[in-house]
């Protein structure tokens, strides 16, 4: 049917007498089956934009659902190490402004062992560590 349905449509674009197919068909009959076959084109071509559509809504929002998912986890791991390390520069800042050389050389190996740790899959153990040996360099500097 398809070949016949593109007969239909060369005939009525360049006349009777380039289609001997629809030359024996009553005028009724023969524009009925064209606007047949004009309907399946157009909902062929529907068919097929709707299809790419879906494919693209759903390709975006697989896309968007395991971004958030990678950006929260990306951010509950990365986290507590750009905290620890915003503590770590200040407190090495504090140390430099009151001219404790010791809590500051402290203050830039704890941060110096922090930086070899990767800030989204962090050694946790290690990250106990250094922030037990902030929180003891904190008192330290505090009294």
């Amino acid at each position: 049917t398809h070949t016949h349905t593109q007969n239909l449509i060369f005939h009525h674009q360049h006349g009777p007498h380039h289609n001997t197919m629809a030359e024996g068909l009553e005028d009724e009959d023969y524009e009925r089956q064209l606007a047949a076959a004009e309907l399946f084109r157009i909902k062929s071509t529907h068919a097929n934009a709707a299809y790419r559509d879906a494919v693209s809504d759903a390709r975006e929002s697989v896309l968007q659902e395991a971004f958030g998912r990678g950006f929260l986890a990306g951010s509950q791991t990365a986290h507590p190490w750009g905290e620890l390390h915003g503590m770590l520069s200040a407190l090495k800042e504090i140390a430099h402004t009151r001219e404790k050389a010791s809590e500051e050389q402290q203050a830039d190996a704890l941060l110096t062992r922090l930086q070899e740790q990767t800030p989204t899959s962090p050694d946790q153990a290690v990250l106990a560590e250094l922030r037990a040996s902030t929180e003891t360099l904190l008192a330290s500097l505090s009294s």
